[in-house]
């Protein structure tokens, strides 16, 4: 039984609860009690009807060998005298060795637990870590489409933008070259203007140096041809003063215009593959590839805005200078002309003027011929640009086709990351297969605890074998019939002894196939008889091994000794059908879970409650044995459990 020490817990705290997280919560004030060993006897209760009996009829109940006989027939016996007793040697060595198997099946269950535990952990853990591999080969799977998406998007914007580059670098190589052809006509016409008012000067010089006369007709011609050339210079300087024709102008803005939405769209795609970038969507070339591109696209812009400023800021002031000193001496040649008309000498003034013009036509040439060599310069340069606009642009190409090589890469990134994606659902099934693992190992510990049972039973058995080595007379009375002597072997069943007597009576009762199983004779039993506050003690005597008229109950009789006992009294009995007197064990209150899969109690420690798995063995009305998860001496809780958890804070005061 129990030892005396139960601690008894103080009455529950009566103050209001704190608020939760300003203080911690009081402790649970509980009763506890220490584990010790003592007597436990599992019993079944049985009621019947009490019949008379004049003679009791002993018997064997295990094949043994007489040590001792106590008493010879004629002698008188109290109930419970011992009349003769059996060599108990065997029976004491069965014991030993069924207590030897009780400790190996106890040591098996321990094994068989921890390794289910830690099966059932280790397959947990890997079905967590097959989790997250899933989650991250999904992440993975998402961000490679995501990836190649973008990349394929970005790719086929690139190549879209290059062409459209293409064309507009194209088309200002066209316009390039029709101004260079135009400002070459221009230059080539203004040398030929200037060459032939060289000619003229040169001609009126001789003339005025030769003395002749100029005749009307000669000199009309004259003042034509100056006329004529007073025109051109006169148109010469309108156009360089007009600059760029608005039809050049309005192809340069264009030019420009497009460059800069190829600019702008190469500048989006280059932040949006910086932003994947940092967030692990693409790599570093596709970045790099987009830079380049957006470097292709400002060049291209630097050359369009180069060419519309040129455009827009017309002739230079020396175009416009020279131009203007060609009409200065157009205008005077033509003053000139006009005033020869009707004269038939020259003076030296005139020849002196004839000379002036001659100098002034050779410096319109040479600044002609100077403005040609610019002109032609700026028109090459202008050229120039343009090609390499145009080269640039088809450079821009060929990377944006690339692009699109980076884009099939992209998806062979996608298909690594499905295949990774499949693996780690491989390792989830594989994991799952731990678990099934875990299962067969939990069957093993069931098997395991299967097998502590039977070897307790087996204990029991051995232990019920001892209690059977001696012949006890259940009844007070005379030994009418002694048929042992010291040394003689027995058998079950073997009649040894008769003993008369007037103080008992049996009782008999009808058992479920369930009890019957539990029952054998010579089991101890306590009785008590409707009516009446007395206990008396009982043997069951007989045990019937076939079913009654209903199939479903057995006849049991049980001897019961005592004075007073009335024949057809109904009587209620409990028959100890299993028992260990050194068992460990606790209160049965102490136990939580007593009838379900998970027994535990809660043990004191520290002033904390632990919980502890259990093992249960034999189980009376108030006690319950522990076979294995406790100690000798450790406190549980035996009131006030009903609301611990692992862990709580307890006060056994």
């Amino acid at each position: 039984m129990l030892a005396a020490g139960v601690v008894v817990g103080l009455a529950l705290w009566q103050r209001p609860r704190p608020p939760q997280g300003l203080t911690k919560a009081p402790a649970a004030v509980v009763a506890a009690a220490a584990v010790t060993r003592g007597r436990v006897a599992q019993s079944i209760t049985l009621s019947g009807t009490l019949q008379p009996v004049q003679r009791v009829e002993l018997s064997a109940q295990v094949p043994a060998k007489v040590s001792a006989v106590y008493v010879k027939e004629g002698d008188s016996v109290p109930a419970g005298a011992v009349l003769a007793r059996f060599d108990e040697r065997e029976m004491r060595a069965n014991v030993d060795k069924a207590a030897a198997g009780i400790r190996a099946a106890a040591a098996q269950v321990t094994k068989a637990r921890v390794g289910a535990e830690m099966t059932r952990s280790l397959a947990d853990v890997r079905v967590d870590r097959a989790m997250d591999g899933i989650k991250a080969a999904d992440a993975q799977v998402s961000g490679a489409r995501a990836g190649a998406e973008v990349s394929e998007a970005s790719a086929k914007a690139q190549v879209s933008q290059a062409l459209s580059g293409i064309e507009a670098a194209e088309a200002a190589v066209l316009q390039a070259e029709k101004g260079a052809a135009l400002s070459r006509q221009q230059a080539d016409s203004d040398i030929a203007t200037a060459q032939g008012g060289l000619a003229a000067a040169e001609a009126d010089l001789k003339r005025a140096t030769s003395g002749a006369s100029v005749g009307s007709d000669a000199a009309a011609a004259d003042v034509e041809r100056a006329r004529a050339g007073v025109a051109t210079a006169e148109a010469n300087l309108a156009r360089v003063k007009a600059g760029a024709r608005t039809s050049d102008v309005e192809a340069a803005e264009a030019q420009v215009k497009q460059a800069r939405i190829g600019r702008d769209a190469a500048k989006r795609a280059v932040d949006d593959l910086t932003y994947l970038r940092k967030n692990g969507g693409v790599a570093g070339a596709d970045l790099q590839q987009a830079q380049t591109q957006l470097d292709i696209c400002n060049a291209q812009v630097d050359a369009a805005e180069a060419q519309l400023r040129g455009a827009r800021a017309g002739a230079s002031a020396e175009e416009v200078a020279a131009a203007e000193g060609q009409l200065r001496e157009a205008r005077a040649g033509l003053k000139q002309a006009e005033a020869g008309q009707g004269r038939s000498s020259v003076s030296a003034a005139e020849i002196e003027a004839a000379r002036a013009n001659v100098d002034r036509a050779r410096t319109g040439l040479q600044s002609a011929e100077k403005a040609k060599a610019e002109r032609y310069g700026l028109a090459e340069a202008q050229v120039r640009a343009a090609r390499a606009a145009v080269e640039q642009a088809r450079a821009g190409h060929g990377a944006a086709v690339s692009g699109l090589g980076v884009g099939k890469v992209r998806q062979a990134e996608v298909a690594a990351a499905q295949g990774n994606l499949a693996q780690a659902g491989g390792g989830l099934r594989e994991a799952q297969v731990g678990r099934r693992e875990a299962e067969v190992r939990a069957a093993d510990l069931a098997a395991a605890q299967a097998g502590l049972l039977a070897a307790q039973a087996d204990y029991r058995l051995a232990a019920e074998q001892i209690a059977k080595c001696q012949l006890v007379s259940p009844v007070a009375g005379q030994v009418t019939k002694l048929a042992l002597h010291a040394g003689d072997a027995v058998m079950p069943g073997m009649p040894l002894a008769a003993v008369e007597t007037k103080a008992a009576a049996e009782l008999v009762c009808l058992v479920s196939g369930d009890q019957r199983a539990q029952l054998r004779a010579g089991q101890p039993a306590r009785v008590k008889v409707d009516g009446s506050k007395r206990e008396f003690t009982a043997t069951v005597r007989e045990v019937a091994t076939s079913a009654e008229a209903d199939g479903r109950t057995f006849r049991v009789r049980l001897l019961v000794a005592g004075d007073g006992l009335l024949p057809g009294a109904r009587a209620t009995c409990e028959v100890d059908v299993a028992v260990d007197d050194a068992a460990l064990c606790v209160p049965l209150p102490a136990v939580q879970d007593v009838d379900g899969e998970a027994p535990h109690v809660f043990v004191t420690q520290a002033g904390r409650a632990v919980r502890r798995p259990v093992t249960l063995g034999l189980r009376s009305t108030a006690t319950a044995q522990v076979v294995e998860g406790l100690a000798e001496g450790d406190l549980v809780v035996v009131s006030g459990a009903e609301n611990l958890h692992d862990g709580s804070a307890v006060d056994t005061r």
